[in-house]
């Protein structure tokens, strides 16, 4: 994955949402996605995390925490770690 592809894209009119697509369809994940675009755009953490998330899971960031993390801490909470 090279940062000038996505820098051209960029320079070509592409929104953040659009590059974070093109970056997942090239196998970038979470992490990478979120540096990419708050690389190029300089977006805040959480918004580039929101992008992030809903390009690599369908699922807006809310909708990610409600269906997978609050569960996962539900179950530590009843074992006790």
């Amino acid at each position: 994955m090279s940062i000038e592809q996505f820098q051209g894209m960029k320079a070509q009119g592409a929104d953040p949402l659009e590059v974070a697509r093109a970056a997942r369809a090239q196998g970038a994940g979470p992490v990478e996605i979120i540096r990419l675009l708050r690389s190029l755009f300089e977006l805040p953490f959480a918004e580039a995390k929101e992008l992030a998330t809903r390009v690599v899971f369908g699922l807006t960031l809310d909708q990610y925490q409600q269906r997978f993390i609050a569960p996962l801490l539900e179950e530590l909470e009843r074992e006790g770690l």
